[in-house]
């Protein structure tokens, strides 16, 4: 793993944290919307408190928040949808019909909303604040919950694998000449 996954020196592992936005057919689509700023996270010293110019990369990459027609999770851990909603909220206001569409795994959207009806904290990796906004989209009519394969369009589709979360998917890229995976 080392020298560009692990620090020898300092005995860590490297965690690198990404979005990927694709243009397909005419649709602009968001995957995992990393941590979000100014977000209180305690257990994780290096993510609370986020100040990063997010948007301004999203900006350089070809999207603002109000350009984006899909946001996919692939699962609902906070360091994938931090910005889901401050995207939303912050530049489109209360305004629900702009609002990007949500694709969020069921089964993970169901085991955080349990976990939020009897106040137990899922997991020392999440906080119940993203389930929340899962929650807000989902109940605006902004969200479909999939459970099994999914198909949004012609060239993408969800697929679960449950070995990181609940719910956790990966998504498979068919261009008609090159496919891939993203696996997270």
């Amino acid at each position: 793993m080392a020298p560009h996954h692990y620090d020898r020196d300092q005995d860590l592992i490297k965690l690198s944290v990404h979005s990927w936005l694709l243009k397909i057919a005419g649709k602009t689509i968001l995957i995992d919307c990393c941590c979000g700023n100014n977000r209180r996270r305690p257990a994780r010293p290096f993510w609370d408190m986020l100040n990063t110019p997010y948007l301004e990369r999203l900006a350089a990459a070809g999207a603002r928040p109000q350009d984006i027609d899909y946001v996919m999770c692939t699962h609902l851990h906070h360091d994938h949808v931090g910005w889901n909603t401050q995207l939303r909220e912050r530049l489109l206001g209360a305004d629900l019909s702009r609002m990007p569409a949500n694709v969020i795994s069921k089964p993970d959207f169901e085991y955080y909303q349990s976990s939020m009806r009897t106040r137990t904290r899922p997991s020392r990796w999440s906080s119940h604040i993203p389930r929340l906004r899962a929650a807000r989209s989902w109940r605006a009519g902004r969200a479909d919950l999939v459970t099994g394969p999914h198909r949004l369009n012609e060239f993408l589709e969800s697929c679960r694998r449950p070995v990181h979360s609940a719910g956790h998917v990966v998504f498979k890229l068919d261009s008609g000449r090159r496919t891939g995976r993203l696996h997270r």
